[in-house]
C-alpha cells in the first residue's frame, strides 16, 4: 500500500468568489493507498463513494465510508483515509475554496467535518460528474458553470443532512419563487402552508431555515427593493410606487422604507440626484 503524507500541489488559497482547486473520479485498480494530511488543507474537501467502501478518520473518529456516502472535510481538519483495491471502489473527490466560501457554507450549515449519507444519489452523482467534466474545460464561461454546479452539489449535501423530506425543501424553493413573482400581491401564509400539507408555523420555520428570513420579511424585502428601483428609474409619485409594490397606505410604506434604508423615499430620490418633472411626491 502506498501512503501519501501530503499533497499540496492543488491546495491553492482563495483568490476568487468561489474556486474549484481540483476534482476527479478514480476507479481503484491493483493497489490500495492511504492519504494522511495531519494539518488538513487550506481548502475544503469532499469525498464520495460511488461503489465499494473505504476507511477513514473524520472529526476524530475512525469509520467506514460506504457506497452512497460522502465525507466533508473542513479546511485545516486532519484528513486520513485508506482506499482498498479489493472492494472495486469507485470514488469522486473535490477540493474547493473561495473568498466567500465560508458565508456560503455557513448558510448551508456545512461548517464541520462529517459523513453525509446521500439521499438523491443519481442527482448527486450527475452533478459531480458534470463538475468534473466542466473543470477540465477552458471555455469563456466554464468558471460560471463550475460555480453553479458547485453550489448545486453543496446544496445536495445540505439537503442530505436534513431530517425533513427533500420534497418539502423543493416545495419551499418553489414557494419562494412564487413570492418573488407575485411580491405585490397579498400573501396568504395559511394557503401556502396548506399546499405543502404542513402547518403554518412549520412552513414558516422551513422557509426561514432555507431562505434566511420569514416569508413576510422576504416579501417585504422584495417590495422595498422594487420600490427603490422605481424611485430611481420612473417618474411615479411615492404614493403610486407604494401601490405598485403592494402597499395601499403610502405613509406605512414610507415608514417601512425609512426603517430599511434610513431615509424617506422622497429624500432617497433627491439624494440620488433624480429630477423628474411633474412629480407629486
Amino acid at each position: 500500500m502506498i501512503t501519501y503524507l501530503s499533497d499540496n500541489r492543488t491546495d491553492f488559497k482563495a483568490h476568487k468568489y468561489l474556486q474549484v482547486n481540483s476534482c476527479g473520479t478514480e476507479d481503484i485498480g491493483d493497489f490500495s493507498y492511504a492519504v494522511v494530511r495531519d494539518q488538513g488543507r487550506f481548502d475544503y474537501h469532499v469525498l464520495y463513494v460511488k461503489q465499494g467502501e473505504m476507511k477513514l478518520e473524520i472529526a476524530g473518529e475512525i469509520t467506514k465510508l460506504k457506497e452512497g456516502e460522502s465525507a466533508f472535510y473542513a479546511k485545516g481538519d486532519r484528513q486520513f483515509y485508506i482506499i482498498p483495491h479489493d472492494k472495486d471502489t469507485v470514488i469522486y473527490w473535490l477540493h474547493f475554496t473561495g473568498t466567500s466560501v465560508e458565508d456560503v457554507l455557513a448558510s448551508l450549515s456545512l461548517t464541520e467535518s462529517r459523513v453525509i449519507p446521500i439521499k438523491s444519489r443519481t442527482q448527486f452523482e450527475s452533478l459531480f460528474s458534470q463538475l468534473i467534466h466542466t473543470h477540465m474545460l477552458s471555455t469563456p464561461t466554464h468558471e460560471q458553470e463550475e460555480n453553479t454546479l458547485l453550489l448545486q452539489l453543496l446544496t445536495q449535501l445540505f439537503l442530505a443532512c436534513q431530517k425533513e423530506p427533500i420534497s418539502n425543501y423543493r416545495e419551499i424553493y418553489s414557494t419562494a419563487e412564487y413570492i418573488y413573482d407575485h411580491f405585490a400581491e397579498d400573501l396568504d401564509l395559511d394557503q401556502l402552508a396548506e399546499k405543502l400539507h404542513i402547518s403554518k408555523s412549520h412552513f414558516a420555520h422551513l422557509f426561514k431555515e432555507l431562505v434566511g428570513c420569514s416569508p413576510s420579511n422576504y416579501q417585504q424585502k422584495l417590495r422595498l427593493d422594487k420600490a427603490r428601483h422605481y424611485l430611481l428609474h420612473t417618474s411615479q409619485s411615492v404614493k403610486e410606487i407604494a401601490h405598485a409594490v403592494g402597499y395601499s397606505d403610502a405613509l406605512y410604506f414610507s415608514r417601512l422604507f425609512r426603517k430599511k434604508y434610513d431615509i424617506s423615499p422622497k429624500d432617497f430620490r433627491k439624494a440620488s440626484g433624480i429630477a423628474f418633472e411633474n412629480i407629486n411626491a
